[in-house]
């Protein structure tokens, strides 16, 4: 899916999750492990969006770093 972040936005786990190439599942790994990119959360934490602006920041941190550091 090709798709424009807009910083406004709200995104799925299935959306963030296809954009950055890896799995849902993952994404979820990452979150628990406090990487990838902040999520937030409703009340009993079962349901999951991301931010767009969340998102652009990652994407940010990631492209600065050196490759060996990402993620």
């Amino acid at each position: 899916m090709a798709f424009k972040i807009d910083r406004e936005s709200f995104y799925s786990p299935d959306e963030i999750a296809e954009l950055l190439g890896v799995s849902v599942r993952t994404l979820g790994n990452w979150r628990c492990a406090g990487k990838g990119p902040a999520a937030c959360t409703g009340r009993s934490r079962s349901v999951v969006w991301y931010s767009g602006a969340a998102v652009l920041s990652y994407l940010n941190e990631q492209a600065a770093r050196p490759p060996s550091e990402a993620a």
